[in-house]
């Protein structure tokens, strides 16, 4: 199957499943929308940079052979199951670190592998255990997991972006723009690059969603009952009185 039908059924999928589970689990509902669609595309993130770290040596060897042969993984035919995310992590890492990013395909450096297991743990886990907390009702923890997960999201790749940016422009790095790797006007010959601003945009709105989300708080209404004090009913009241003894 040609690569780009490959990863339309993937996200196909992966909106689908995240579809149900919104669906199955009332709780998440209350979710915004597309912060509740960002999680859950964070938490298959983390599956495919699990992925990417585990088969590290073969993505290397793959996005090599498309930087040899000029070819591209979306034009390319590959069998039905890269459909499975730990699958199409590796056409899909082999075609950003060709096209993009080729620190991605750096055997002696670490720097690629850094900036996906530390998304990994502090975006991907997080996510997961933010949408956990909600299902659970526990809203203050709910808060912190989300101010993690999104906050780390966006510094993360913000640092990356600006990192890459330096790396254009020095000669000693693989990312510097030659002929052989152009950059073209505002880096749109490195189109993949771009997906990147998704994951500065959508960690920020949610940020500021949540910020701005006005909370409602229930009031308890007091109801004082009065007790009169205790009396003998003869047919009519008679409070307790003191008595005073006479000698």
């Amino acid at each position: 199957m040609i690569g780009y039908g490959i990863g339309i059924l993937e996200l196909l999928l992966y909106f689908v499943t995240s579809y149900g589970v919104r669906k199955r689990f009332k709780p998440l509902q209350e979710i915004n929308a597309i912060s509740y669609y960002w999680f859950t595309m964070t938490i298959l993130t983390f599956i495919w940079e699990f992925s990417y770290l585990s088969d590290y040596d073969e993505i290397t060897q793959m996005g090599r052979e498309l930087i040899i042969k000029n070819e591209h993984t979306w034009t390319n035919h590959y069998d039905l199951s890269y459909i499975l995310p730990w699958k199409l992590a590796r056409i899909f890492y082999a075609e950003y670190g060709a096209h993009a990013d080729r620190e991605y395909l750096q055997l002696t450096d670490d720097w690629s592998r850094t900036v996906e297991s530390s998304h990994a743990i502090f975006c991907g886990l997080f996510s997961l255990f933010t949408l956990m907390l909600k299902m659970a009702g526990n809203i203050p923890s709910f808060n912190i997991c989300l101010g993690i997960s999104m906050g780390s999201q966006f510094m993360n790749s913000l640092l990356y972006m600006i990192n890459y940016y330096y790396q254009s422009l020095d000669k000693d790095s693989v990312n510097y723009i030659t002929p052989e790797f152009p950059a073209g006007k505002l880096f749109l010959k490195r189109g993949f690059m771009y997906v990147n601003v998704l994951w500065l945009v959508c960690p920020a709105y949610t940020m500021i969603y949540y910020l701005c989300k006005k909370t409602k708080t229930k009031t308890k209404t007091i109801h004082k009952i009065y007790k009169p004090p205790p009396y003998h009913f003869n047919g009519g009241f008679k409070y307790y009185e003191k008595q005073k003894s006479v000698n």
